[in-house]
């Protein structure tokens, strides 16, 4: 999904846009540092999480995740004082996605981290 894209599917989610923050891929789209991603992954608190229904699988950290349609939602990245609104919604910034991505150590983030830390100048 393109930065339209993601706006499309966040237009059309049903749930409360202050009670909930888009991470990592679809943030780094929204913010111009990759181009496109193929998931929306969502944090929010564990009280609204409980509310959302869908599918759970183990995610990142071990930690449940529900999925539907190209959404991924967990409670554990819930950062909401590390966030940037761009059209009314919350996106975690930058430098929060950068540590999340080094916490994971994943070999799929190396580049995209690289590239934060450039811009970051890290």
């Amino acid at each position: 999904m393109n930065r339209e894209e993601i706006f499309k599917k966040l237009n059309a989610l049903n749930l409360d846009k202050d009670r909930y923050l888009i991470l990592s891929g679809a943030s780094l789209v929204v913010q111009g540092f990759i181009s496109e991603t193929d998931d929306i992954d969502i944090a929010c608190d564990r009280e609204y999480y409980d509310l959302i229904s869908g599918s759970i699988k183990v995610g990142a950290f071990g930690l449940p995740v529900k999925y539907f349609d190209v959404f991924e939602i967990s409670y554990n990245l819930y950062y909401k004082d590390d966030v940037i609104i761009i059209n009314g919604y919350r996106f975690l910034n930058i430098e929060k996605i950068l540590q999340i991505k080094n916490d994971l150590g994943r070999e799929k983030d190396k580049e995209v981290i690289m590239k934060l830390k450039k811009v970051l100048n890290k």
